[in-house]
């Protein structure tokens, strides 16, 4: 599948609000919230149970992820026709994805990145063979919220995001989709958990920086 067609084949039907946006980005644990469910496995099907065991969603799903910030991605395969999207905590569909060939990970700060490759479901993954993109991010309502293709893309963390597009340099994102640091990079790591990304400057230097956007040879 061409990456070029992937706008025209993701189709978003919008039923959910993006209201609980601002919430989902103010440090709260968006998951006690709603309730955690777990998925389960009978006859090859997926449901979901509460942490008390009981079966809330009876299985129907061939892929059951799990569920992040209210919402899980799950796959239906029908006689006629297949559905997959997200699935709130009573087992609606609120977001719909694209039937062939998407595969959607767990929101993050109120964004998903959504990947334009089929689930791999010997090695429970998506199959990543080929290109690493094209990614998207959605919101909640299921938007495409920048409107753009990358090639390289990881989860929002702290309000902060690694992508590449396609043919051009790494950069970090805020929720707006700018450019939080007004930097570009040969090569960039993700944020440790000690607050530092390993950067390849455009001059070919390594450096280490800060949440800040702070430079350092070696990290302090």
């Amino acid at each position: 599948m061409k990456k070029s067609c992937f706008f025209v084949i993701l189709t978003l039907v919008i039923l959910a609000s993006a209201s609980c946006a601002s919430g989902l980005r103010s440090g709260e644990n968006i998951d006690e919230q709603w309730g955690v469910l777990h998925p389960f496995q009978r006859d090859d099907l997926w449901g979901y149970k509460d942490d008390s065991g009981n079966i809330v969603i009876e299985p129907k799903f061939r892929v059951a992820r799990n569920f992040s910030e209210g919402l899980a991605f799950v796959v239906i395969d029908g006689s006629t026709t297949s559905q997959r999207g997200f699935i709130d905590s009573s087992g609606e569909m609120v977001i719909f994805l694209d039937p062939d060939g998407i595969f959607a990970h767990d929101f993050s700060e109120g964004f998903s990145r959504v990947i334009d490759r089929e689930w791999d479901f010997e090695n429970e993954r998506p199959n990543v063979i080929g290109t690493i993109g094209p990614y998207i991010f959605i919101d909640r309502a299921g938007r495409n919220v920048f409107g753009q293709e990358f090639e390289i893309a990881e989860d929002f963390n702290r309000g902060i995001a690694l992508v590449a597009p396609y043919n051009e340099n790494y950069f970090f994102i805020n929720w707006m989709g700018r450019n939080a640091f007004g930097r570009e990079f040969l090569y960039a790591r993700n944020f440790n958990s000690e607050g530092y990304a390993r950067v390849t400057l455009l001059n070919g230097r390594v450096r280490f920086m800060t949440r800040s956007g702070r430079l350092f040879s070696t990290p302090r």
